[in-house]
């Protein structure tokens, strides 16, 4: 920021100080106290004092303009300020040193087009110049990082990085966090905050003022990342790109009237074309699983019918194969192929102290997943029995695909398991794992310790029982070469 001020007195005559102090003369010094004092002189640290000398250079040169050399002009106030000082920020040392109009003047008329900055912060970012700190609160940090990035001061946006690191874990400071470090170019930060989103989004999302808050480059970006979590299913994030989307087109409606939902994107006013880049990024093949969401996906139209038919043509494809065949699954998968076609589900707001067994519910290629979690330990059965489980929720049918492996193993499925505690701390995280599965083996996916004070648990996994027909992105890009399509 500012430069750092030290004042250094030196002292003419030592000697005579001493001898003063020592009730000796300086007409008559003695050698032997002299003797004493050099021995003793080495033992003696210096020591570094803070002055107020800055304090008087702020008050006297900033806020009082003694000696200016240059008058600033903006937002309606002017500055008397100091080109040596000015010139830390490398917006008017180009200015002053620069063969520019306006180089060799003594008064400056600033354009301030950032909408950002108002009088508070250009003024907090002007005085840091002179006391050499600044002050960064959430009301004005916008406005400090909109008059730094202007002026070109480093040393102040470094600050504001820092002040930035605090907002992650708040959902409500964490749109301010985004939006700032998407602004001002503060990558760290901005990939910091996407990765809080990875394992938050499903729960923040359900929140309409935060997902009215959120851009659509923020989106990709997260949707783009190697795995994000889940509360239920991939239904889940189609849930809400479609209420981002019609808060965005409706910027006055409110959530909650699924029928004026439904109407608006009925209505022929829609174009749901622009919005491709960031519905390409959703599993398509994971919503059409269980028949309430692929009525509801066709009734929506947000994606093409023509897209939803080959999507739908390759999942019994699929069927097929898993039928005829039990290899249909490589020896050896990498994480990418992996992360870009796994199934995402979980379950949310589960009691730490909790036993409770659930299954993914939707067809699964006659994989029938259990889940068992029971106080910190977590287990992943594939079910082969009619008979329910100790603590398993009651169903009203087994999935009728349960027995297509039944008396085969299932080799090489691919999963990953991801716990959270309600803040937003993963307090397991498996990576990949490459797993065995006979009808009704029961597998141990690790143990966690359990969260302080009775927080919540969401439990997170990823799944790949069966090599795709082709990458998820492949029907947008077939979609795309005919034109969008219906």
């Amino acid at each position: 920021m500012g430069s750092i001020f030290s004042t250094s007195r030196s002292i003419s005559s030592l000697s005579s100080v001493i001898e003063h102090i020592s009730g000796t003369s300086s007409t008559m010094p003695s050698r032997k106290r002299k003797a004493s004092l050099n021995e003793n002189s080495s033992d003696i640290e210096p020591k570094r004092f803070k002055l107020n000398t800055p304090d008087y250079v702020y008050q006297k040169l900033f806020v009082e303009g003694l000696n200016s050399d240059i008058q600033i002009h903006a937002l309606g106030h002017t500055w008397r300020l100091h080109k040596l000082y000015l010139e830390q920020c490398e917006y008017f040392h180009a200015l002053f040193q620069g063969n520019w109009s306006d180089s060799g003047k003594d008064e400056y008329y600033m354009q301030i087009d950032d909408d950002n900055i108002c009088f508070k912060g250009l003024n907090n970012v002007f005085a840091s110049l002179y006391n050499n700190e600044i002050e960064i609160d959430e009301q004005y940090i916008a406005s400090i990082c909109g008059a730094a990035s202007m002026l070109n001061l480093e040393s102040v946006l470094e600050k504001c990085q820092i002040q930035l690191a605090d907002y992650l874990r708040d959902k409500e400071k964490l749109l301010i966090c985004l939006r700032l470090s998407d602004r001002y170019g503060f990558v760290k930060r901005m990939k910091e905050a996407i990765n809080v989103l990875k394992y938050m989004f499903c729960h923040f999302c359900l929140d309409e003022t935060f997902l009215r808050g959120l851009q659509k480059s923020w989106l990709i970006t997260l949707f783009s990342q190697q795995f994000v979590c889940v509360r239920e299913s991939e239904m889940d994030l189609y849930r809400a790109i479609r209420n981002w989307i019609f808060l965005t087109e409706c910027p006055y409606a409110r959530l909650g009237d699924e029928n004026s939902i439904a109407l608006f994107f009925e209505s022929s006013f829609f174009n749901r074309h622009k919005y491709f880049d960031l519905l390409r990024l959703l599993r398509v093949s994971h919503l059409v699983s269980l028949q309430a969401n692929l009525k509801l996906i066709r009734s929506d139209g947000i994606i093409p019918r023509k897209l939803l038919k080959n999507v739908i043509c390759d999942q019994w494809q699929m069927l097929l194969r898993s039928e005829e065949t039990t290899t249909g699954f490589p020896e050896v998968i990498d994480d990418n192929e992996f992360y870009a076609s796994c199934y995402r589900f979980g379950r949310a707001g589960i009691s730490p102290l909790s036993r409770i067994t659930w299954r993914r519910l939707g067809y699964f290629f006659g994989v029938d997943l259990l889940v068992t979690y029971d106080q910190g330990y977590l287990r992943l059965a594939r079910n082969g029995s009619m008979a329910p489980t100790q603590h398993q929720i009651s169903v009203k049918h087994v999935d009728i695909m349960k027995l297509h492996y039944s008396g085969h193993e299932r080799r090489g499925d691919e999963t990953r398991c991801i716990v959270c505690a309600d803040n937003g701390v993963v307090l397991l995280d498996t990576l990949k794992q490459s797993k065995t599965f006979n009808l009704d083996r029961n597998v141990e996916l690790g143990k966690f310790k359990l969260p302080p004070n009775g927080q919540k648990v969401s439990i997170h996994l990823f799944c790949l029982p069966f090599a795709p027909i082709h990458q998820l992105t492949h029907y947008w890009d077939d979609l795309m070469s005919w034109g969008g399509g219906n």
